[in-house]
């Protein structure tokens, strides 16, 4: 982050340059503005994930699945 940012709590604009970043640098596939409608353990291992975005579902398979909430303003 120090590469974005000096401050303890950066802006919002300095961490969505480093979250874009960190993003491409480890070829993460990240679903934005989708909706989680499922999220299933698989048995050998992993998860399976139904999503909804833009009028379609679709179910992915994931090895980690990290949830992230936050407050926006409005």
């Amino acid at each position: 982050m120090r590469d974005f940012s000096e401050a303890y709590y950066p802006a919002a604009d300095d961490l969505v340059r480093y979250l874009e970043a960190f993003e491409a640098r480890h070829a993460l596939d990240v679903a934005y503005g989708a909706k989680a409608l499922s999220v299933d353990r698989r048995a050998g291992g992993g998860f399976d994930v139904r999503i909804g975005a833009r009028g379609a579902e679709v179910t992915i398979r994931a090895q980690i699945v990290l949830v992230a909430a936050g407050l926006a303003k409005q």
